[in-house]
């Protein structure tokens, strides 16, 4: 099986007790079927001491195996379409919050976040590269914390000639009130671009304009925290992938080894970066 830093890269993450490991089960961008989840609550039984716990990055670990059992586990956690892994100098697996589904989100964060791994995950690279999405301005899953990050936002236009001044978007947002005119009006450098107030709007005064994910670069947490850099305008689902493989390439042509996005950029330049990557993306 190899030494224990070996087994890391493979999923295999030794605890403090050393002759025990926490066996890291990648998710599809924290989604598991029911199969899956009977699987794990049977290997973490036979395996384990009977439970499995989440990880930040909404994948699975089983704690508490012994070296014994490693390679059956992997085996059988294949045999239901999990993957062991997720370690290294590699893209590590998307994360995606439940903007599908959220009543917040304006987009399929989860379809993103599929094809994204579908497409990137696990490629190798000078250091460990992590993408975050968020489906509304909210940013539950902190995008904007990770290497490349994607948050949804949709810009209102406002119509004030369709206003009933029925106050639902005034009494749920700041950016919004009510001139001295009596004509609703919008504070856009205050304005988040969440979507909410074109959601409660019952005359369409105030409707959609443009949507997509505002993209940000460079951002890390950890001991050595960064916030992304926001760069470009709101791009499409698939602008973002388009957008994603010029990264990763610049990045592992570019990046010098265990160097971060946001170091790379650091020590290049966000201009340089850009100019390469917003050539190789159009």
């Amino acid at each position: 099986m190899g030494r224990a830093s070996e087994l890391k890269l493979q999923g295999f993450i030794r605890q403090k007790e050393k002759r025990y490991y926490s066996v890291r089960l990648k998710t599809a961008v924290g989604n598991v079927t029911s199969e899956q989840m009977a699987k794990v609550s049977e290997m973490a039984a036979r395996y384990g001491r009977g439970y499995a716990s989440l990880t930040a990055r909404m994948n699975i670990e089983i704690p508490w195996v012994e070296r014994e059992g490693l390679d059956e586990i992997r085996r059988e956690a294949e045999d239901v379409g999990l993957v062991v892994g997720g370690m290294g100098a590699t893209v590590r697996p998307i994360t995606a919050c439940k903007g599908t589904v959220c009543d917040h989100g304006l987009a399929d964060t989860q379809g993103l976040g599929r094809r994204l791994d579908e497409e990137f995950f696990g490629r190798k690279l000078p250091a460990k590269l992590k993408m975050g999405i968020a489906g509304c301005p909210n940013d539950c899953t902190k995008a904007e914390l990770n290497d490349i990050g994607f948050i949804c936002q949709s810009v209102p236009v406002v119509d004030a000639s369709l206003c009933v001044e029925c106050n639902r978007c005034v009494s749920d947002c700041d950016s919004l009130s009510f001139g001295d005119d009596g004509r609703i009006t919008l504070d856009r450098s205050t304005c988040s671009n969440c979507g909410h107030c074109i959601q409660v709007c019952p005359s369409q005064a105030i409707t959609a304009g443009e949507t997509g994910y505002a993209v940000s670069l460079g951002g890390r947490f950890g001991r050595a925290k960064r916030v992304g850099q926001r760069v470009g305008p709101l791009q499409s689902p698939d602008e973002v992938v388009v957008f994603t493989k010029a990264v990763i390439d610049y990045m592992e042509e570019n990046a010098r080894p265990k160097e971060r996005l946001g170091e790379m950029i650091d020590r290049i330049g966000i201009n340089e970066l850009l100019r390469d990557v917003l050539k190789n993306s159009r």
